[in-house]
């Protein structure tokens, strides 16, 4: 989840708060004393904790969240037959959920156990706990692998683009994105069994434990299940995978910039949607690359709690930040984000949308060229002519 490594935090009911649970990307529940802790600890502060989960995160999960819902309304207005749209449509929705379940998870939480505050969020969210981190891994899985399908697409668009109309088609690229949602859902199944709510009585204290289950401490299934299949299948494969055809389609990008003046405007486009998916796979590298090297160190038994928070920190920057690529890179999606801003602000824009929608332009009839007539692109062959004609150009980004 933005769930690398989940911070359960299943503390004593506030406002005694006392001692706190930290999970490693394994799933590994770690327990420590806020009273036993000094500045030389592994484990780190509440202080730490707080600034970098609680404030840091919960600020950028609040931008990503208003950026991938943006993204959203804006994907759904073109036209969605298209594969890269149906596919960047796929990893919005995904990143969505990964920012969702990290701020409920760590950023709300982390500001209610320093704060002393908002214990019933806190408690209730410890009981709720079990199944919330599994629906953050499923879509942290499922925001990995529909990164690798896009750039799939691309590939195939840049480096073998006599085929790309022949190989990918938006009913296959649909196809490959309900596939990436149900194979997340299914991979972390075991998931939503590995732990469950407990309370419990300390010392005349009321408090709540998140405890694994015998299937989460069996041995076999902590080493073949928690530590290796999901090294391989969380990193090992996307990651190869992603930096060999980047690697291709970088190569193929260079050579085209070297002849831009001879390339046609669908090659032309092709070429931008091509760097900005570079562009969306490196922020994936740089944000990843941290959990990774972290899950490595765990198999090892290294555990280096203080980068457990800059991690999920990491991963909810990797899910929120895919909006400025697209504002940067896109041109048509600039226009689209202004248009719905406008039209928020109360000042609607002019729109040319295909279909049945009303189309304005300014017509000169009667003598009046400043005039804008509303018209149906129904009721005007000529004009509905024109939109098919400008359709390939369109409906992507």
């Amino acid at each position: 989840m933005a769930l690398e490594s989940v911070t359960a935090n299943a503390t004593e009911a506030l406002p005694e708060a006392n001692g706190s649970f930290i999970t490693g990307s394994n799933g590994t529940f770690y327990e420590y004393d806020h009273d036993e802790y000094d500045e030389f600890s592994a484990v780190p502060s509440p202080l730490f904790r707080f600034v970098v989960q609680g404030l840091l995160l919960t600020l950028i999960g609040l931008f990503g969240l208003a950026g991938n819902i943006i993204s959203i309304v804006i994907l759904y207005r073109l036209n969605m037959r298209s594969s890269i749209n149906c596919c960047l449509l796929g990893l919005t929705t995904f990143d969505l959920l990964v920012i969702i379940t990290s701020a409920l998870s760590f950023g709300l939480l982390e500001i209610g156990l320093y704060t002393n505050s908002i214990s019933w969020y806190v408690n209730g969210l410890l009981e709720a706990m079990p199944t919330v981190f599994p629906l953050g891994i499923i879509a942290r899985t499922g925001s990995i692998y529909l990164t690798l399908i896009l750039t799939v697409e691309r590939y195939v668009a840049v480096c073998l683009p006599f085929r790309f109309r022949s190989l990918v088609t938006y009913g296959r690229a649909r196809i490959l994105v309900m596939a990436a949602a149900v194979f997340s859902v299914l991979y972390n199944l075991p998931r939503f069994w590995e732990h469950y709510y407990e309370e419990h009585q300390r010392d005349g204290k009321k408090f709540f434990l998140i405890k694994p289950t015998a299937l989460r401490q069996n041995y076999v299934y902590q080493q073949v299940y928690i530590t290796w299949i999901y090294l391989i299948v969380q990193y090992l494969i996307p990651f190869l995978s992603l930096l060999i055809l980047n690697s291709q389609i970088y190569l193929e990008v260079r050579a085209a910039n070297q002849n831009i003046e001879r390339l046609s405007r669908p090659q032309r486009k092709e070429i931008k949607l091509a760097l900005m998916l570079l562009a969306v796979v490196t922020v994936f590298f740089l944000c990843n690359i941290l959990p990774c090297v972290l899950n490595i160190l765990e198999i090892a038994s290294i555990a280096i709690h203080k980068l457990r928070e800059i991690s999920n920190l990491l991963v909810t920057i990797n899910s929120s930040v895919n909006f400025v690529i697209y504002c940067t890179f896109s041109q048509r999606f600039r226009k689209d984000f202004l248009e719905l801003f406008r039209y928020c602000c109360g000042r609607q824009g002019l729109e040319l949308v295909s279909g049945s929608s009303p189309v304005s332009y300014e017509a000169a009839r009667n003598g009046r060229p400043t005039e804008i007539v509303m018209v149906s692109v129904r009721s005007e062959p000529r004009l509905a002519r024109l939109l098919d004609q400008n359709d390939a150009d369109d409906n992507t980004l």
